[in-house]
């Protein structure tokens, strides 16, 4: 009889044992898989008391490439022959009835789809172990990859499931089953030092295979369709659930729809961020077609980032319209004095009574137009053509001295004072709202009283009326 599930276990260290019991017991039907336990030359020090569990096939698989977890995988998938495939480490453990939770969450068996759970790890928008059926598997041309491949083969370790989250999500076969919680026992959240195994796979040279294959992949559309190229900059930390929470369905849409780069901009000095962030996006070869910013306190809405993008590819068609090489999105920050709020974006930087207004702002909605050719906007969202972020460079962040009185500007204001001075214009689309979480809302007049967190367009305009 045929397996309904294949598990891809990949190891090096005696404690894989635990974890395949762990696996065996949790499962409601443990006759109906294949265990395929993948190894260099021979199990490590470690046995199996399969006299003590219930029937399933248990088999060891020998790898015969290079002595990494990608060819591993690769050779475990290879001698499957499960409906699904599941890939297993040492650190990774399921919740109690997997088996019977993951066919409720696969509409057909026969079809191609790869099955999104929560690994409960820090990359929660990357499926670090492929969960996929055998028509996906041996879908033809797959991503570029080669024929029987799990995982692209050139990758040593880090990498490969980056390369197998982007297909699938541009394959549109991937089910959301985050309900599902599967535990990752990374030592990025036990807090662990990392053992020789995991510090071998995490090797600079993997990162650094990492770096190059997934950039040429991607450049090479994994053999699709050409698409535009989006470097998307998240500046600062740490990411908070709600912040999190919109990332992931704008995530999806934008791995399904350009070539993809994300950029994590760390740096201990707050001022130095935005610069830190531009160089490390700038290290690509090639310039991005465009560039969206989102800082770390403005949880990215999905609904605003395509308002920004319909205006900016509107004016790339259409020659009667002025070109739009910077647009973003508006939000409100409390003033110094926590009595009253600002729009950040303004049309004169140097007159701090020059923001624009909220009033002002809805105004251009309700009349469609731009707000167009202001002097300066924050970054909670702000799409770019790539050329502006090359022409600026990290020094574009430099804050420009005034005069003694005033100080300098801040390095937001800078950077647009610098782009207009290049002869780019700055506009705000009136439709495009972002939340600015780390401050408040202040009402005014008969809404006076205790501030409210604003979450959208339509409840800022029923606060304002």
């Amino acid at each position: 009889m045929t397996p309904v599930f294949s598990l891809l276990h990949v190891t090096a260290r005696p404690v894989w044992a635990s974890t395949a019991r762990v696996w065996l017991e949790r499962a409601d039907h443990p006759e109906n898989l294949e265990y395929l336990l993948a190894v260099e030359e021979r199990p490590p020090e470690a046995t199996l008391d399969l006299r003590r569990l219930p029937d399933f096939t248990f088999r060891v698989v020998k790898n015969h490439g290079r002595p990494c977890t990608v060819d591993a995988w690769n050779a475990a998938a290879k001698a499957s022959t499960g409906k699904v495939l599941v890939s297993v480490a040492d650190d990774y453990f399921p919740p109690e009835h997997w088996d019977t939770l993951l066919l409720s969450a696969i509409p057909n068996l026969e079809k191609p789809y790869a099955v999104r759970v929560d690994n409960q790890d820090p990359w929660p928008t990357i499926m670090t172990h492929p969960i996929l059926t055998r028509a996906y598997y041996e879908k033809p041309g797959r991503g570029g990859m080669p024929h029987g491949e799990l995982l692209y083969p050139e990758y040593i370790s880090v990498g490969s499931d980056d390369d197998f989250t982007e297909n699938a999500f541009l394959d549109g076969v991937v089910i959301d089953a985050c309900e599902l919680k599967f535990e990752h026992r990374h030592p990025s959240v036990t807090g662990l030092k990392p053992d020789e195994v995991a510090q071998q796979s995490n090797r600079l040279e993997a990162w650094q295979v990492r770096e190059r294959v997934l950039g040429r992949r991607r450049s090479e559309q994994f053999g699709r369709r050409k698409l535009k190229s989006l470097t998307v900059i998240t500046p600062g930390r740490p990411f908070e659930p709600d912040w999190m929470a919109e990332w992931e369905p704008l995530y999806t849409y934008l791995l399904s729809r350009f070539m993809l780069y994300r950029v994590w901009g760390l740096s201990n000095n707050i001022y130095q961020v935005r610069e830190v962030a531009t160089r490390q996006a700038l290290s690509q070869e090639n310039t991005p077609d465009y560039v969206l910013w989102i800082d770390s306190d403005n949880p990215p809405k999905l609904d605003s980032f395509k308002l920004l993008l319909a205006q900016m590819q509107e004016s790339e068609q259409r020659p009667d319209m002025p070109s739009i090489d910077i647009i973003g999105a508006w939000y409100r920050y409390a003033g110094p004095d926590e009595e009253r709020s600002y729009i950040a974006a303004g049309l004169d930087s140097l007159k701090a009574d020059s923001q624009l207004t909220e009033d002002y702002v809805l105004s251009c909605l309700e009349r469609n137009e731009l707000v167009e050719d202001i002097a300066f906007i924050g970054f909670g969202m702000l799409l770019m053509r790539g050329e502006v972020l090359r022409k600026l460079g990290p020094e574009g962040f430099w804050p420009k001295a005034v005069d003694a009185p005033r100080g300098y500007l801040m390095d937001d204001v800078s950077w647009c004072e610098r782009a207009r001075a290049l002869g780019y214009r700055i506009f705000l689309h009136p439709g495009a709202f972002v939340e600015h979480t780390k401050l408040r809302y202040v009402p005014r007049g008969k809404n006076s009283g205790k501030p409210v967190l604003v979450t959208d367009l339509k409840q800022l305009k029923e606060i304002a009326s």
